[in-house]
């Protein structure tokens, strides 16, 4: 209850003022972890199941996986992986889904097709982890393959698969190709690409392709209003291109919104103008961002070093480590303090 809440911190409480623990108390509170973004806490959850003696279930194996997808542990994933293979759940369809993401998030193209491979049924969510990982390798002619084997066996296609679809088309170059999935799905006769995603898709097809025109009327023509991801990412092709005009005029629809969802187009538009050698305008673009408080929100790293998996945050003037024994010390000039329970001490 308190984890669909949202209140992780009172569903953990619960969970330490219980005496006994069964393995559906430990897999409650490991998903409640996993699906409010507290990975490691999962992580840390799996091995006290297992010092504990108590034999997991596919739905604590399912956690578990989608955690370490989610933080790139790739030591810890593999462990987990063998784990399965010598339980009862080595033929779990749902976790053979979760390991193919997994692999597929690691960039493991050969470990994601051999879990694949060994499936005992491939459904639709198989196909399009397969398909997601593919498209973004670039690799637009295994795309298209998988894509037509899928439809032989008669699994129908969702918005997901042809937004995979379309971002290979962009990685591979494919205009033309591109634009047919996007038209008419492919062979099908009818129009499929209706969605906001599919429209991005398309802009960053046009925008990496350096049709920033095409690109610009695409968004445009959205049947919903533009959002600030088609924006940003025709941005970003004006930054590629040197697009000093059209530049000013998506900057003029990011500045709009909320200063921490537009700081990554402050300094997109001032990586513009400096290109161009148009310092002054460089300025008033520092200087608008630091009167909007348009500073990007400190975002987690993860490094591993050996088995150990560490999480730091790296703010204004401090460097924080958030797993590990307690400790500090300094890295390049970084300020480091060490919590166990996954605290930032400033």
């Amino acid at each position: 209850m308190y984890s669909k809440c949202g209140c992780v911190n009172d569903a953990y409480g619960v969970f330490n003022s219980s005496k006994y623990h069964d393995v559906v108390s430990w897999t409650a509170m490991m998903t409640a972890f996993t699906q409010h973004g507290e990975d490691f806490s999962t992580l840390e959850l799996f091995h006290k199941i297992k010092e504990n003696r108590i034999e997991p279930n596919a739905a604590s194996f399912l956690g578990v996986v989608k955690a370490c997808g989610n933080i790139g542990a790739v030591a810890q994933g593999q462990l987990i992986h063998n784990l399965i293979m010598k339980s009862e759940f080595y033929s779990d369809g749902y976790l053979g889904n979760a390991l193919i993401y997994m692999y597929a998030t690691f960039g493991r193209l050969k470990d994601a097709f051999k879990v694949f491979s060994t499936l005992p049924e491939q459904d639709r969510i198989s196909w399009e982890a397969l398909i997601g990982e593919l498209s973004q390798q670039g690799s637009f002619d295994l795309v298209r393959r998988c894509f037509e084997i899928m439809q032989q066996k008669g699994l129908v296609p969702q918005d997901t698969t042809y937004s995979n679809i379309l971002s290979a088309c962009s990685h591979g170059g494919e205009v033309n190709e591109g634009n047919i999935y996007f038209k008419h799905g492919g062979d099908q006769e009818v129009e499929k690409c209706t969605k906001t995603e599919h429209f991005n898709c398309m802009i960053d097809l046009f925008g990496r392709a350096g049709c920033l025109e095409t690109a610009e009327e695409m968004h445009l023509s959205m049947p919903n209003n533009p959002d600030i991801i088609g924006w940003m990412t025709l941005l970003s092709a004006c930054k590629t291109h040197g697009r000093v005009d059209l530049g000013k005029r998506c900057f003029q629809h990011v500045a709009q919104h909320e200063a921490a969802h537009a700081a990554a187009g402050y300094a997109l538009m001032s990586s513009i103008y400096n290109d161009a050698q148009l310092s002054e305008d460089v300025d008033g673009i520092f200087d608008l961002t630091k009167s909007l408080g348009a500073w990007k929100i400190p975002g987690p790293v993860w490094i591993q070093l050996d088995d150990n998996l560490d999480k730091f945050i790296v703010e204004n003037d401090s460097f924080h480590h958030h797993v590990g024994d307690q400790s500090q010390g300094s890295v390049d000039g970084f300020n480091i303090m060490v919590t166990r329970d996954g605290g930032c001490i400033p």
